[in-house]
């Protein structure tokens, strides 16, 4: 989703999303969350100070010289869309590359049968037995 994504890179999404969004698209996002969670204050409260520390934390980011310099070459101007689509497509290229270990398991998405391509498994067999035949 959307959110798991700022989730793992919020400063990429905040450099190709964040940064075009408006005050008042911002607020609509807290009150559509906060909706959707129990409304208590402590919601709010713990909401704020996510906020605050991942504003904080952004602020000492841009501080810093980027690392990343081969994903910056990548984003390109365009609109909103056009941007989150990029964003999209850089976070699917991170994980099919592996390099998004801190928030996927690889390893037990390798062993899980169930997103196991069986066609092609089946195939192999074949290929194998026949290949041995020969």
């Amino acid at each position: 989703s959307d959110e798991a994504m700022k989730g793992r890179d919020g400063k990429l999404h905040y450099q190709m999303i964040g940064q075009f969004e408006t005050e008042e698209e911002r607020e609509a996002k807290v009150r559509e969350k906060l909706l959707t969670e129990e409304a208590k204050f402590s919601s709010f409260l713990l909401h704020q100070s996510d906020r605050q520390d991942y504003l904080d934390s952004n602020m000492v980011e841009e501080e810093e010289e980027d690392e990343e310099d081969e994903e910056e070459d990548m984003i390109q101007s365009g609109s909103k869309e056009e941007l989150a689509e990029q964003f999209k497509n850089i976070m699917i290229q991170r994980f099919l590359a592996g390099q998004d270990s801190d928030h996927i398991s690889y390893p037990d998405i390798d062993n899980n049968e169930k997103y196991d391509d069986l066609v092609m498994r089946s195939r192999d067999a074949e290929d194998a037995y026949f290949d041995e035949e020969s």
